[in-house]
């Protein structure tokens, strides 16, 4: 009968082989070795080296560009967010609240929908493009503003009022 211990020569039995660890699968149950990335009986993909997903990991899977574009969208959106609708109370007690335009409205919603998108797209390259095309998107809804105010105030009828004239007002 063979023992269980040394054989004197150095030579390894049984026992002195590394006890491996086994965990179990959390697709199937089927106890598997603790250094598995997929399970061998249902494939399912297991946690690695008891790794979570901690701050640390968190804070580097995203460069440091992408912290300041979500820092200077946080910090554009969040005023906005909160003087918008105290504005909208401000014109409802002023009994101004009915000749609100659609405009508006749709301004500021469009605006959330776009920060919205610039935050979800942040770790992808897709968000450079979407951060542009908000400051241009920007530019443009203010200069629109702008002249809309000019040409609608009358101050371009006393100029001349031609252009208002070739629009039909």
């Amino acid at each position: 009968m063979p023992s269980n211990e040394r054989d004197g020569n150095g030579g390894p039995d049984e026992r002195d082989e590394a006890p491996r660890s086994t965990v179990y699968c959390r697709g199937c149950g089927a106890e598997i070795s603790e250094d598995a990335d997929i399970c061998p009986e249902c494939g399912v993909r297991q946690p690695t080296g008891g790794r979570s997903a901690g701050d640390a990991e968190f804070f580097e899977q995203y460069s440091t560009l992408t912290w300041l574009g979500s820092a200077l969208v946080t910090a554009l959106t969040f005023p906005v967010g909160l003087l918008v609708p105290a504005y909208f109370a401000y014109r409802a007690k002023q009994g101004t609240g009915v000749e609100q335009g659609r405009w508006e409205v749709w301004a500021v919603l469009l605006g959330n929908v776009i920060g919205i998108a610039a935050v979800e797209l942040a770790g992808e390259t897709g968000a450079k493009v979407v951060v542009i095309l908000e400051l241009l998107l920007g530019i443009f809804v203010i200069l629109a503003g702008i002249i809309g105010a000019f040409v609608l105030s009358g101050a371009y009828a006393q100029v001349g009022g031609a252009p208002l004239l070739a629009l039909g007002v």
